[in-house]
């Protein structure tokens, strides 16, 4: 059908006659080349499905029947089997699509497309799966409970996943208690359907009873977003799931959806619930981001904003698991990992995908993430380069920025309380600002426009470029200003002490 999209199976394992396969979803239309949630054999089945619309789609692969719908896979149980989830709904461009580890390591599977852009995607693994599957057993399984490690009746080993074995995985105790201790303060935006998102300000609290709360946040609005202590332990925040929170002194579960069922029917909720469960539920999604991926310290400000800036796990805390398969695949390792590590693809549903069964012991369909349009959604700070500007992409930490198709640069920047580096890719160059205030920067006479030095300025927390800016080759890149800070204060201080000493 002219408006459906279609998936192909490839089986380099060489053993169709032996793997099942099963797909569901919450809601399909045009659904051919398989029937929903009906198990078959891959062997009989045709190697193209199409369809038009699919909402919560997953293409499950495995050796052994799956059970019939309504059960689904057990992660915990002894099938061997692995999947891939999309969805389309009649209001999007393009299908969102992604491989999933997040309830278990098992079979591996590959994905290839075409995104929106039309640039060429393929998802898979760096590392074959054995070798992965290893490397959980020494990093990311450190108790004594290994029910993780599953041996499956196929005789292959899968690992089940922290969010559903939380006890076989090391906790967050300890960094809970660094956190608390230092009273570790947060910034955090939330989502916002209508309107400018919610910014809520705070930190967490020394808490000791289950009672307590753990974390207490502001909003600029008057808003209150409180959460216990009980209901941040160790186990919720690897399940991602499970507990509750207090926004403006009412108990709401995490994760609450936005429609209900009445009378049978998906009944959507009304505004103001809907606004109020976007922005709890995104708050408490950048709180667990924070904890999974290793971005909270305890000194400073942690500002969720500044995610896309931060590299995940570079302090060796958090999530093991997630860790082990951010490193080793394009595929999700926890349920937020979507947000800023790059595993969700648009796909262009007017050209093929291709979803490949892996051998167990290669690495197959892995393609690095592009390091381009990483960068904060929101801030308080931002940039602006004019058109005809030469300067390749322009990285802040982790922050990438690409000009558009005028050769202009713009977006948030990351709030940096310290000098950090503005790179220029196409000449190696960088300068040197700080976010803070009313913003700083050293670049005198680093650039040029139309031939003549400029030097970019703040005005209003946005930091001004003129157009048709290259950089300055007479000019070399500015010292760190913080080091010539230091050093005239050391200078200072000899001066006094040398007049101390003669008196």
């Amino acid at each position: 059908m002219a408006n459906s999209f279609t998936i192909n199976i490839a089986n380099r394992r060489g053993d169709d006659a032996l793997l099942n396969v099963l797909f569901t979803a919450d809601a399909s239309k045009n659904l051919t080349g398989i029937v929903a949630n009906t198990p078959a054999i891959l062997q009989t089945t045709p190697k193209t499905i199409s369809m038009e619309e699919v909402t919560a789609g997953r293409l499950y692969i495995g050796y052994g029947s799956f059970p019939t719908a309504p059960k689904q896979p057990v992660p915990e149980g002894d099938q061997y089997y692995g999947w891939i989830e999309f969805t389309k709904q009649s209001t999007d461009q393009g299908i969102w699509i992604n491989l999933s580890n997040v309830d278990l390591l098992g079979l591996p599977l590959a994905l290839s497309g075409t995104d929106l852009e039309g640039k060429v995607f393929s998802l898979g693994y760096n590392k074959p799966i054995k070798g992965i599957i290893d490397q959980l057993k020494t990093t990311a399984l450190t108790t004594k409970d290994k029910s993780a490690i599953v041996t499956c009746r196929s005789g292959q080993t899968k690992i089940v996943g922290p969010n559903v074995k939380p006890k076989s995985y090391a906790t967050f105790d300890d960094y809970l208690i660094v956190l608390m201790n230092a009273g570790a303060k947060l910034v955090i935006t939330s989502d916002k359907p209508i309107g400018p998102k919610k910014v809520f300000t705070g930190s967490f609290l020394k808490a000791v009873a289950d009672t307590d709360p753990i974390i207490n946040l502001t909003s600029a609005e008057g808003d209150t977003f409180t959460i216990l202590k009980g209901q941040f332990t160790s186990e919720l925040i690897l399940r991602c799931d499970g507990g509750s929170l207090i926004y403006n002194g009412t108990t709401i579960q995490q994760n609450e959806g936005n429609t209900t069922v009445k009378d049978g029917k998906v009944v959507n909720k009304d505004p103001i619930t809907i606004d109020r469960n976007t922005i709890t539920n995104s708050v408490f999604r950048n709180l667990l981001i924070g904890m999974h991926e290793g971005y909270f310290k305890p000194s400073g400000i942690n500002y969720s904003a500044n995610y896309p800036f931060l590299s995940p796990f570079d302090q060796g805390i958090g999530n093991a698991y997630a860790q082990v398969l951010h490193e080793t695949s394009n595929s999700y390792g926890f349920p937020y990992a979507d947000s800023n590590l790059k595993v969700l693809i648009q796909a262009d549903p007017t050209k093929p995908l291709t979803m490949t069964i892996m051998k167990d012991d290669e690495a197959f369909g892995f393609q690095p993430a592009a390091n381009e349009g990483n960068q904060p959604q929101s801030g308080n700070y931002s940039f602006g380069i004019g058109a005809d500007s030469d300067l390749g992409t322009i990285e802040i930490g982790n922050c990438r920025y690409l000009p558009n198709s005028a050769g202009a640069y713009g977006g948030f920047l990351p709030t940096l309380e310290d000098w950090t580096q503005m790179r220029f890719s196409k000449t190696g160059n960088f300068i040197w600002i700080k976010t803070t205030g009313d913003g700083f920067v050293s670049a005198d006479n680093c650039f040029l426009s139309k031939n003549n030095p400029v030097t970019p300025v703040w005005g209003d927390k946005v930091l001004n470029f003129p157009s048709d800016i290259t950089w300055n080759l007479i000019v070399n890149s500015p010292g760190n200003p913080s080091v010539k800070i230091n050093k005239f204060k050391q200078f200072v201080n000899g001066l006094l002490s040398k007049l101390r000493r003669r008196k």
